[in-house]
């Protein structure tokens, strides 16, 4: 490769980070930031209910959630299965 063609390269590459970074900030600014807590819920003899927090995940940008569940780290509690999970995801609306 000549000189010429690694700068093209590498002017590629920094480009392409950039606009990633850039669509994140945008994606952050626009409030396009989420995260989940999941709570198990119990009713005590007294007839209260209760909610324990198992679960929770937080920093997603964007709207693309359901593509990014097999990256969900749900391994802190163990007693999530990961299909309930993405059955949850899944039938999440988005407006």
């Amino acid at each position: 490769m000549t000189d010429t063609e690694i700068q093209s390269a590498a002017d590629s590459h920094y480009l392409s980070r950039f606009e990633d970074i850039a669509k994140m900030y945008e994606q952050w600014a626009n409030g396009e930031s989420f995260g989940y807590v999941l709570e198990r819920f119990t009713t005590c003899d007294q007839d209260h209910e209760h909610s324990e927090v198992i679960g929770s995940c937080w920093g997603y940008l964007g709207y693309d959630l359901p593509k990014d569940i097999d990256q969900v780290d749900i391994s802190a509690d163990g007693d999530i299965p990961a299909e309930i999970l993405a059955e949850l995801v899944a039938s999440l609306e988005y407006e």
